[in-house]
């Protein structure tokens, strides 16, 4: 959700939003998350350090995000 947030990317859920567990529920409905995708400038965040192939940092202007793929 984080990186969705951060991308200001639309958010397109494939489940039945009246099964989910209440753990899922409370992320989806993080009005801070929510508030960092719905920048009224529409920015998105832009990765600013590449340490290598599976670990980077990408800044948005309210929120930063470290990554590290596995």
């Amino acid at each position: 959700m984080a990186l969705w947030s951060i991308m200001a990317a639309p958010l397109i859920l494939s489940v039945d939003l009246r099964t989910i567990t209440d753990w899922a529920r409370e992320i989806l409905l993080n009005k801070n998350l929510i508030a960092i995708n719905q920048d009224p400038l529409g920015a998105m965040g832009r990765r600013i350090l590449k340490v290598s192939t599976s670990i980077f940092l990408i800044l948005h202007d309210v929120f930063c995000l470290f990554v590290v793929r596995w």
